[in-house]
C-alpha cells in the first residue's frame, strides 16, 4: 500500500515536471526577408479581395490576389 502511494506520488511529480518543461518558449533568431514575406502575406489575405487557397492534393496553400 505504501509502495502503491509512493508509485503515485512519483507519477504525478514525473507528470508535472514534463508538462512545465514542455510549456518554455524560447525566441528563435528570425531573418529580416522572412519578417518582410510575413508581413506581405498578412497584408495580402487581410484584403477582402484576396483568395486564401490550399491545393488537396499537395496541401500547398496559395494567396491570390489579382489587383497587387
Amino acid at each position: 500500500m505504501i509502495g502503491r502511494l509512493f508509485k503515485r506520488i512519483k507519477l504525478k511529480l514525473f507528470l508535472w515536471h514534463t508538462k512545465t518543461k514542455l510549456i518554455k518558449t524560447y525566441q528563435e533568431e528570425v531573418a529580416s526577408y522572412e519578417k518582410a514575406c510575413f508581413k506581405i502575406c498578412l497584408k495580402l489575405i487581410s484584403n477582402p479581395d484576396s483568395e486564401f487557397m490550399i491545393a488537396p492534393m499537395s496541401e500547398k496553400r496559395y494567396i491570390r490576389n489579382e489587383n497587387f
